[in-house]
C-alpha cells in the first residue's frame, strides 16, 4: 500500500489500513498453497485501492450516535477466479 497516498489520514487510520492489507494478501497468500493447477498457484493482487470517504477525507466518526466510516477497498486480482466469492476474502473478513 502507497502509505504516502494516505498522508491525508491520521496515523492510526493510516496503520489500520495497513494492518487491513497486510491481513488481505496473507489471506490471500495462504489460500494459493493450498491450490492445484499451476494457473491457481500464480494467483496476484495487482492493486489494493482505497476509495470512499476515506480516499476523499469526509470521513465520519461521530461518537454520539456511534457511526463511523468503514473503509471502501476494491481489490484487483489476476485473475477472474479469484474475484467475488474466494474463500481468501471471507477468512480476511
Amino acid at each position: 500500500m502507497d502509505i504516502e497516498r494516505l498522508s491525508h489520514l491520521p496515523e492510526k487510520k493510516r496503520r489500520e489500513l495497513q494492518r487491513i492489507a497486510r491481513i488481505l494478501f496473507d489471506e490471500f497468500d495462504g489460500s494459493l498453497k493450498t491450490k492445484l493447477s499451476e494457473k491457481a498457484k500464480r494467483g496476484r493482487i495487482l492493486k489494493l485501492i482505497l476509495f470512499g470517504s476515506y480516499a476523499r477525507g469526509n470521513w465520519v466518526e461521530d461518537r454520539k450516535s456511534g457511526y463511523l466510516s468503514d473503509y471502501d477497498l476494491l481489490i484487483v486480482v489476476n485473475y477472474e477466479q479469484f474475484a467475488e466469492k474466494y474463500d481468501a476474502w471471507e477468512k480476511a473478513a
